[in-house]
């Protein structure tokens, strides 16, 4: 294929807790983001950074650096460093849908409230495979496109297809053919990083489905070679071949533009043909999963249900005290941490969170169910019971309750 255009990605794939637990990483966060904004703060050579497609970072980094908010959020306007859309990655399948959904609102929420714009790709490059309707989400989440790794197989070994819910719900997917670290693992020698990458191009014009080809350069934790970009110009005239340093919202419109015919893959990718897919997480410490479920239940079918009935009847509802719990619940589901393929430190990192999630969640209902109580008109005789049906449709459930007497008062018992 002539006329090539290499896209070259330089990003970070940043697993908040894994080998390490949170603190030590966020040590590296750090680190990586001081020397993003002391490199780019320079000048415009090194144009673009992706931060993994999460939003967590960003108040990871200003918990420990505040006083770099404005430098770090003038480069994310600026499109230099690229977050979201999500808050965390999460996994697809150990969580609800509705957790789903919740980590990309929540994430545009805290963007929203920093004057901040994420990406616009479903960016799902490490998961443990990919849930059928995840196209669906995305779909009608509004996001153009997304990036996916592990579990595709044989289903299509081109460089983009489109992948259906089975429902029909279909959207542009860019496989990572090579991994999300495709233009990694190179070292340091700007001549040999050159000879890669014009292997790892070589290769993948054998599959990619327009002229533009994606390098992702970057992987687990990795500090960026800041004068790589600035050897593009050379590259590209030695080898005829455009190398750019790009960002994956520009790929999928060079993709888009290119309107290339492209095969239609439906369902569920969880082949481990080519990239392990590592099923057995699925019941890996089921302790974490019992404590993400029951706290996730809690939020969805009694938290928020009885927010929303106090806030039709006029209460004032702090939305803050509910995401805070949300956000707890999010941060224990990435793949690392859900799946309990972690150290033992971080999977105590993770009961906690959602130990702290259940006890807020549970006085928030407690306080909502009060003022519910206090809303209810009941005569003055007798010992009301007010009863919460939390899916909100008809019954015939038997209900269950232990109600003291005063002694002295007139009553019979059955």
């Amino acid at each position: 294929m002539s006329n090539l255009k290499v896209h070259v990605v330089t990003h970070t794939h940043w697993d908040r807790e894994w080998y390490l637990p949170f603190e030590v990483f966020r040590k590296r966060l750090v680190r990586l983001v001081d020397q993003l904004i002391d490199e780019m703060s320079k000048g415009d050579d090194f144009r673009h950074f992706m931060l993994d497609g999460q939003t967590v970072v960003l108040e990871d980094y200003l918990e420990i650096k505040p006083e770099m908010k404005d430098k770090l959020f003038d480069l994310i306007k600026s499109k230099r460093i690229g977050v979201g859309p999500w808050y965390i990655l999460p996994d697809e399948f150990l969580i609800t849908g509705e957790a789903f959904i919740r980590n990309y609102l929540v994430s545009q929420n805290l963007l929203k409230s920093f004057g901040l714009s994420g990406m616009n790709i479903g960016y799902l490059p490490d998961m443990f495979g990919h849930s059928a309707f995840t196209p669906t989400v995305l779909k009608n989440l509004g996001l153009k496109s997304t990036v996916v790794w592990r579990g595709i197989g044989d289903a299509s070994r081109k460089s983009e297809f489109i992948w259906e819910s089975p429902n029909g719900d279909g959207i542009l997917a860019i496989n990572l053919l090579h991994s999300y670290s495709n233009g990694a693992h190179f070292g340091r020698n700007i001549d040999e990083v050159k000879e890669q990458f014009k292997k790892e191009v070589k290769t993948l014009s054998k599959d990619c489905t327009t002229n533009n080809i994606l390098i992702m350069n970057g992987t687990d934790h990795e500090m960026p070679i800041f004068d790589l970009p600035s050897h593009f110009d050379k590259w590209g005239k030695e080898t005829n071949v455009e190398y750019i340093h790009s960002t994956l919202d520009n790929y999928t419109e060079s993709v888009l533009n290119a309107k290339p015919k492209l095969k239609e893959v439906i369902g569920e990718l969880r082949s481990p043909k080519y990239e392990p897919i590592l099923r057995d997480v699925t019941s890996t410490r089921m302790y974490l999963k019992l404590q993400n479920f029951m706290a996730e239940m809690l939020y969805q079918h009694y938290v928020e249900p009885l927010s929303a009935i106090l806030n039709t009847l006029g209460e004032k509802i702090n939305r803050n005290e509910v995401e805070y719990g949300w956000k707890l619940i999010l941060k224990s589901q990435p793949h690392d941490s859900i799946c309990g393929c972690s150290i033992d430190d971080v999977h105590r990192d993770v009961e906690y969170r959602l130990r702290n999630a259940t006890q807020q969640g549970l006085i928030l209902c407690i306080d909502s169910l009060r003022s519910l109580s206090e809303k209810v008109k009941v005569e003055d005789k007798g010992v009301p019971l007010m009863v919460f049906n939390p899916p909100g449709h008809t019954t015939e459930t038997i209900v269950e309750k232990v109600v003291y007497l005063e002694p002295g008062k007139d009553y019979r018992v059955f």
